[in-house]
């Protein structure tokens, strides 16, 4: 005779576990989707589909107590923003620029900004520190912050 398993033990997963989304992740799939398919065929259902997760950001959406039209527009526009991204890495690519190229450019851009006429240009001048800060994954998570709370903020 067995013993039945206690009701709070875990029965072991028929499929493998998922690795968590990352925002790697999610822009290798955006790629992966823009070399095969073309920007055209771009979208966050797309995405999904590569990462084989379905349109769980919907879902989720839903969840975190998103109206219906909030969480619809939602999806569309995380949707732009990734594939916003997305095309500007390929652009990168597409060049042939490394890491190291881009700090280079980003550098020609500093010096350049900051030569400018501070009297024709004043913000730009004062703010050019600020303005080229933070690397692409900083950019990345500043945005993806404000898009989440202002989605959250919109529906209260």
């Amino acid at each position: 005779m067995t013993v039945p398993a206690p009701p709070w033990q875990r029965t072991p997963r028929s499929r493998p576990v998922k690795p968590p989304l990352t925002r790697d992740a999610i822009v290798d799939a955006a790629l992966a989707v823009l070399d095969a398919e073309g920007l055209p065929a771009m979208s966050m259902r797309r995405v999904a589909q590569e990462l084989n997760t379905g349109a769980v950001l919907l879902v989720l959406m839903r969840q975190g107590g998103l109206s219906d039209r909030t969480a619809a527009f939602a999806v569309d526009l995380l949707s732009l923003y990734v594939t916003a991204t997305a095309f500007e890495e390929t652009i990168y690519l597409q060049q042939g620029l490394t890491g190291e190229a881009v700090g280079e450019r980003f550098a020609q851009m500093h010096g350049y900004l900051e030569s400018l006429p501070a009297d024709l240009f004043p913000n730009v001048v004062s703010m050019v520190g600020p303005l080229l800060s933070g690397g692409g994954d900083d950019r990345f998570e500043f945005g993806l912050d404000i898009l989440i709370q202002g989605l959250a903020a919109s529906d209260r």
